[in-house]
């Protein structure tokens, strides 16, 4: 709850957007301005109700375009809610899951005015509700007139850019009707644009009212009978003038205008609740058959609905400590994290499980204005996201959903392509289904079978079908669920994804994270997760340019890698490619090229180790774009490298190590990827100096890499596992050296990143393939180290065994420019003041501002994440209690301290008055970092283990005295169902020299057996009923 919420600083946020997997969801965003709501339509910004804006314009307009009341007590008009009203008034904001409401108490008038807003669920269309109590705070009988609702309402079929650069000349096609019955909907006449082809417009959307009666309040859509003259629509001039009665017996003149949607309420009781519906229509007869439904009892219900949608969306991670914010906190990230992410919903296909994940979208909103996103307005609503949000923000899945685990594995893994890099854009996936089996669905079928053949016949969505039956009124003999179920079990699911643009050099370093998960929870299945051969290559129909084609001599005389990356038609030609769809790698033959997860993981190793900068430390940004950290995308151009990604090499190399250990089998190479690995591992193992090992090995590369533009031969190389190892270890010291190298170079502190100048140059004859510049051939180079940066020892941290080392790294840290000292936070790096604005936008930011030496919450928390990896759990204690927003003043943080932020000015920004304030809402991967840290506190740093052939669950939490309630207790959900709840009767830490152990475990089944464990483990096949779901709750006794 925000007390006065007019006056504390502005922030944008916005509802969840879900309307279960049985309704249409809308976008709605909302401010802490006037009533709140800034814009909300359908699917995305180019289908606006009320249009979008950027955050900073939402805080100028939101009390003019957003909702509005007007009431008129004793002929005096007073509007609510507005920051210039000079009454004597109570105003708060209360904000949860699935629902937004504003309170306003009128000492001066005598009324109370309480608004909630929330999505419509569980229905066919998509809509939105305002709801509005009027509540009298005298006794006295009077008559008050109230106009209630929205200066704009956009037509259906007006897009975003008409509503900011044509609005003049799109009212020519504007039309409101059915006015009569108290329901306007609003609607273009015909399509607008500019060509041969013109249709009908049938859709629109539509606005009406209901009180406890049941009857549709009268609806005012004509601005001008509400302000006149006013078109600042700053007052309601006529309404000022006349009574409502009067108003209402004139016409409505809706021609050439941008229309409303007013209420026009009486209140004469003491109190009274209204139910206002906005939302989108497929035509108007669907609207008026709907509308039969549209009962105060319906809204009542609907709501009731919403708040249980969002408990339900929460519930997983449902967490009771003796911090109840935390707890809070908690849920609140588990929803924004599966708004990036999405939810798995677990089917049975045709061959295998069908894991779909719900609700996803790519990060877009008031802050975030650039990004276009997509919220799906179909059943099982799904997006696009990008590579690393998508695959970060599921990384915690197998631990609440644990089927999910191995489909996330694959299709990241899948999406790796044979040049080491991957796409970008991350689609929601398909179903194909086996028409053999047509026969034995249409039996389920009642009426237009043809058009269930049809769908079905080409590539669909669960979403798609489902809607598709209720638009077109298709009878079913059994449930729409179970029809569903019957068509899933005979389909198979496909991966969906499209190049995007450019390759970052670090997506492929989250694949690992789902890797590991996994293994805590399925260790027992390594074998076959390693070995399987059933994982394909992703084909893109870019190519990336050897460096005597992109390395160039700009006009001002600079050596400079640009345009790295080639749109590469003779390989789509040749293979037949669809560059804005799914691509998968072949044989000469033309089959599909299929190997294990631990060949690929090899290849993909053996890719970045490749890529190794000059001096043998960083991974090379050679294929257009940075890391992580966006805003350095100046540094492909000046040769930049990041130890991040050698730090990640590691984790793939010393898990292939591990793998090689346990088991003595065979696997099958790839010929041109086996010849590969000999090559570098030798180059790797002669000795050479920097400058000449990276002309040799970059040579090898850029061989290579021509050698598979076209696919692989089909050629395959069987190597005894053991046979391997040589060559992996060569892998291992290279990286093992690099990070050495680097921190030496550091002076202890292991920089993030380098960039490198050529001092010594050849100018070729030929010119870049697009550009009219000449290339260069680089013969001696010069390395500096940027300043320090957060991101290279955070992802250190989680892999030091150390903890001597960790403990000093920790110190130099906090020691640092990297470490706020007024705030208590860790900011992105020291000050680039000094640096070139050639290392890309984040030297042009403001200091202490996005990713220029600010919180970025995402670094922030890896770090935190790093200190629990690493064993500092005293520090992390310490450091969470000013980092993480439960713990935070909201008056200083500017928002609710249940949400996260994409960053925090720092102390380093120019405007003190925005220290320590949040920025750019929620969808951000702090929530899978949190995750993480939740998982760990909670579990420990293991779940499950296999030993001597028996999967044994040992628990060992991470939680500190004061995280433990008033009794004594501790409890969360594992793998979302399962209540574990710690009793910690001497209330001591659960790390340290004298920390609480495990005791025992008392398990409660399902079917009432209990049975206790007197170990701190739990063996054989009691794991496995644990991990199976069969047990309902277990109390661990610590002691």
């Amino acid at each position: 709850m925000i007390e006065d919420y007019n006056s504390a600083k502005p922030f944008a946020s916005f509802l969840p957007g879900i309307a279960g997997v049985d309704g249409i969801p809308m976008w709605v965003y909302y401010v802490n301005r006037g009533q709140g709501i800034a814009g909300f339509g359908i699917e995305s910004k180019e289908k606006p109700i009320l249009d979008f804006v950027p955050a900073n314009i939402a805080y100028r307009r939101t009390e003019k375009e957003g909702f509005r009341t007007f009431v008129k007590v004793d002929g005096k008009v007073y509007e609510a809610f507005v920051s210039t009203s000079n009454c004597d008034c109570e105003r708060k904001m209360l904000i949860e899951t699935n629902k937004l409401s504003f309170v306003e108490i009128n000492h001066s008038i005598k009324l109370k005015i309480t608004v909630s807003y929330f999505n419509i669920p569980h229905d066919t269309f998509a809509g939105f509700v305002r709801k509005v109590t009027f509540e009298s705070l005298t006794n006295e009988k009077r008559e008050i007139e109230i106009l209630d609702g929205l200066s704009t309402l956009w037509p259906a079929e007006v897009d975003n850019y008409q509503t900011k650069n044509m609005a003049n000349l799109a009212v020519a096609w504007f039309d409101v009707i059915n006015g009569e019955k108290n329901i306007p909907f609003y609607k273009n006449r015909a399509t607008t644009a500019d060509t041969a082809l013109v249709d009908a417009v049938e859709q629109g959307h539509f606005y009406l009212t209901v009180n406890a009666n049941d009857e549709f309040l009268p609806i005012i859509y004509d601005n001008d009978l509400i302000f006149g003259y006013n078109t600042a629509l700053a007052l309601p001039e006529k309404f000022i003038d006349e009574s409502l009665e009067a108003i209402l017996k004139q016409p409505q003149i809706y021609a050439n205008k941008i229309p409303c949607a007013y209420t026009a309420i009486t209140l004469k009781e003491p109190t009274l609740t209204t139910y206002s519906l906005v939302g989108r229509m497929p035509n108007l007869d669907t609207l008026n058959t709907l509308a039969k439904k549209f009962t105060f009892a319906y809204f009542t219900q609907k709501e009731q609905e919403a708040k249980e949608l969002g408990n339900l969306l929460s519930s997983p991670i449902a967490t009771k400590t003796g911090i109840p914010i935390f707890d809070e906190y908690l849920k609140q990230c588990f929803v924004d994290n599966l708004l990036r992410g999405g939810y798995p919903f677990v089917f049975q296909g045709k061959d295998d499980l069908i894991i779909y994940h719900v609700f996803s979208r790519i990060h877009g909103d008031m802050e975030r204005e650039y990004n276009h996103f997509i919220v799906e307005p179909s059943y099982y609503s799904q997006g696009n996201g990008n590579f690393r949000d998508v695959n970060q923000n599921r990384r915690n899945d197998v631990y609440f959903v644990k089927e999910a685990g191995l489909y996330n594995i694959k299709q990241f893994m899948e999406l790796i392509q044979l040049d080491g890099h991957n796409p970008l854009v991350i689609k929601g996936s398909s179903l194909s289904f086996d028409l053999s089996q047509i026969d034995s669905i249409l039996q389920y079928v009642k009426s237009h079978q043809d058009k269930i053949t049809n769908i079905l016949s080409h590539k669909f969505t669960p979403g798609k079908l489902m809607t598709y039956i209720d638009l077109n009124h298709i009878e079913l003999t059994i449930s729409k669920e179970a029809f569903l179920e019957k068509v899933l079990k005979a389909s198979i699911q496909d991966i969906e994804a499209s190049y995007g643009e450019g390759y970052w050099v670090d997506h492929w370093t989250y694949n690992m994270d789902l890797i590991e998960n996994y293994l805590e929870v399925y260790p027992d299945l390594l074998e076959d997760l390693m070995f399987t051969e059933n994982y394909r290559y992703f084909e893109s129909h870019v190519t990336v340019l050897p460096r005597n084609e992109k390395y160039v001599l700009t006009k001002d005389g600079k050596v400079r890698q640009v345009e790295a990356v080639m749109y590469d038609q003779e390989k789509i030609d040749r293979l037949g490619l669809n560059p804005h769809g799914t691509n998968w790698s072949r044989d000469k033959l033309g089959n599909i090229v299929k190997t294990s997860l631990f060949v690929k993981l090899l290849h993909l190793a053996l890719n970045k180790v490749a890529g190794l900068d000059q001096k043998g430390m960083g991974v090379m940004m050679d294929a257009g774009k940075p890391g992580w950290n966006d805003s350095m995308n100046g540094l492909p151009g000046i040769f930049g490298s990041s130890m991040c990604e050698t730090i990640e090499i590691s984790r793939i190399t010393r898990f292939l190590l591990g793998v090689i250990s346990k088991f003595n089998c065979e696997v099958k190479i790839p010929k041109e990827i086996f010849d590969f690995l000999k090559q570098v591992s030798d180059l790797i193992n002669s000795n050479l100096s920097d400058e000449d090992y990276f002309e040799q090995v970059q040579s090898v590369r850029e061989a290579n890499r021509e050698l598979i533009r076209f696919g692989l031969s089909g050629e395959l190389v069987e190597v005894q596992l053991s046979n391997l190892k040589d060559y992996v270890e060569s892998l291992d010291m290279k990286v093992d050296n690099a990070i050495k190298k680097a921190i030496a170079f550091g002076k202890g502190l292991i920089p993030t990143y380098f960039t490198y100048t050529a001092t010594d140059f050849e100018v070729l004859p030929t010119t870049h393939p697009h550009l009219n510049l000449p290339n260069v051939l680089v013969k001696k180079w010069e390395v500096r180290a940027l300043p320090y940066f957060l991101e290279a020892p955070a992802r250190l941290l989680k892999q030091v065994d150390d903890k001597y080392f960790a403990h000093t790294l920790y110190d130099r840290i906090k020691q640092s420019d990297m470490y706020d000292k007024a705030l208590k936070m860790y900011i992105t790096s020291e000050s680039l003041e000094n640096e070139t604005l050639h290392i890309g936008r984040a030297r042009a930011f403001t200091p202490g501002w996005l990713e220029r030496e600010a919180c970025f919450m995402h670094m922030e928390y890896k770090y935190l994440y790093g200190l629990l990896k690493s064993g500092l759990y005293k520090e992390y204690y310490e450091d969470i209690r000013t980092c993480l927003p439960p713990f935070m003043d909201a008056s200083i943080y500017g928002r609710s301290t249940l949400e996260n932020s994409s960053f925090i000015a720092s102390s380093k920004n120019p405007n003190p008055h925005n220290h320590g304030r949040g920025f750019v809402a929620r969808l951000t991967g702090t929530t899978a970092e949190m995750i993480s840290m939740w998982k760990v506190m909670m579990m420990g740093k293991s779940l499950f283990s296999f030993v001597n052939n028996e999967l044994v669950l040992k628990l060992e939490p991470i939680l500190h005295r004061d995280f433990f309630d008033e009794n004594k207790e501790i409890s969360f959900k594992l793998f979302g169902t399962c209540e574990v709840t710690y009793h910690n009767e001497t209330l001591k830490n659960t790390y340290g020299d004298s920390k609480a152990n495990v005791l025992n475990y008392i398990l409660y089944y399902h079917d009432g057996k209990v049975i206790e464990v007197n170990d701190k483990e739990v063996r054989g096949n009691l794991a496995i009923d644990i991990r199976e779901g069969k047990v309902k709750k277990m109390t661990v006794n610590l002691a």
